[in-house]
């Protein structure tokens, strides 16, 4: 696989779920991962693609540090950032 690759957007319908369940934005209905909600019928496939980069996204992250490759850790760092940076800005901040 080549360094391009690797930061490629991953097939979200195939990639695994940061956490168990999600919460729809619209109504806060907790349910498990589904494209749309159970109560209000809100479509929830965006959040589900970003939940599946997270997912994704923290793997290679780790495999970066496991390798003590920090350049492209440090890329993926940021990207975790953008993708939620309230979850991540502890860990990742002073990194």
């Amino acid at each position: 696989m080549s360094s391009a690759d690797e930061f490629r957007s991953p097939p979200y319908h195939s990639a695994p779920h940061y956490s168990a369940q999600c919460r729809c934005p619209t109504c806060g209905a907790v349910q498990t991962w589904r494209d749309e909600c159970r109560r209000c019928h809100t479509d929830l496939t965006l959040l589900r693609q970003v939940d599946g980069e997270i997912a994704v996204t923290l793997s290679r992250f780790f495999q970066a540090m496991k390798r003590n490759d920090r350049y492209h850790a440090k890329i993926l760092a940021k990207r975790l950032m953008q993708l939620a940076p309230t979850s991540f800005h502890r860990i990742l901040r002073d990194f």
